[in-house]
């Protein structure tokens, strides 16, 4: 079942045509990175689901309640926190002690429990950051959209915030648009490759970089890759000199992950190469690369 789906979705600016008939369906309770260079209509499309952007043709359906984060949101910086937080339950309909207790309560789930009586001002950049996913969890929606969550942050916030996605994808389903593919490889476990309005790219991580087909093998010298020639299930092969880095893919039809390691690892101990790391699949920024072409 598909928590989001979007049929057909056209949006202009003016005369500028940002989304071209883009499709996208977020599968329910994963972590759906969106991937697309500047100006692709990541944020767009956002929005629309979002409804702070109309539409000017298609259609999109949304199974279950919404939040959404955009990119620059921020609290009042002169207010206190638990106070804000409180109001916005409040306008939700929930009233007296509960509100409270919800604010608190995501307030805990970021980690600024104890920041309740403070201003945002008082906050670093990576805890207001925090402060802003607070806010999006309010009244535990089914769905969180967030517009480049990490943009911006240190090493240590961005990687703390990241496990909080994590965790949040466990219980529901999170969009991450994003320009870290890193990022996106570490915590999703989807993907959509939008292009000049269009979806390019849409299914699992692990389809799209092949790991159930591809592996890599990062030696400890140079060696020719016609070595493996004997291995019928192998359709290519490369060698890269400058990072000692041996590429292959198979048939998984063929043979599985374990079988080729084995019938590789063996060859290459028989010519006395070392294997200092093997990796499963390409790279994901060669093949979100491959995809704008």
């Amino acid at each position: 079942m598909n928590a989001i789906e979007i049929t057909n979705l056209i949006k202009y600016y003016g005369r500028k045509q940002v989304l071209r008939g883009l499709k996208m369906n977020v599968p329910a309770g994963t972590v759906y990175g969106f991937l697309g260079v500047n100006g692709a209509g990541k944020t767009t499309t956002l929005g629309i689901v979002s409804g702070f952007l109309p539409l000017n043709s298609g259609a999109f359906s949304v199974r279950g309640t919404l939040s959404s984060l955009p990119q620059d949101a921020a609290l009042c910086p002169d207010r206190r926190i638990l106070s804000q937080l409180k109001l916005l339950v409040r306008l939700s309909g929930v009233k007296g002690r509960f509100a409270l207790e919800e604010a608190r309560r995501v307030l805990d789930l970021v980690g600024l429990g104890e920041y309740g009586r403070s201003t945002p001002k008082k906050l670093s950049h990576g805890m207001r950051k925090r402060l802003a996913v607070a806010q999006a969890l309010l009244g535990e929606p089914d769905i969180l959209l967030f517009d480049e969550p990490t943009s911006g942050l240190d090493p240590k916030n961005s990687a703390e915030l990241r496990r909080l996605i994590v965790r949040l994808g466990r219980e529901k389903t999170v969009v991450v648009s994003s320009h870290l593919l890193p990022e996106v490889e570490e915590i999703c476990s989807h993907v959509g490759v939008i292009h000049d309005g269009k979806m390019v790219f849409e299914g699992p991580v692990s389809e799209l970089i092949g790991t159930r087909s591809h592996v890599k093998y990062r030696l400890s010298k140079s060696v020719d890759p016609e070595i493996l020639d004997g291995i019928r299930t192998i359709r290519a092969k490369e060698f890269d000199e400058a990072e000692l880095l041996l590429s292959v893919s198979f048939d998984e039809t063929r043979a599985g992950v374990e079988e080729i390691n084995e019938k590789v690892l063996a060859i290459l101990c028989d010519h006395r190469i070392g294997v200092r790391e093997i990796t499963l699949g390409r790279s994901l920024e060669d093949e979100f690369l491959r995809l704008l072409r």
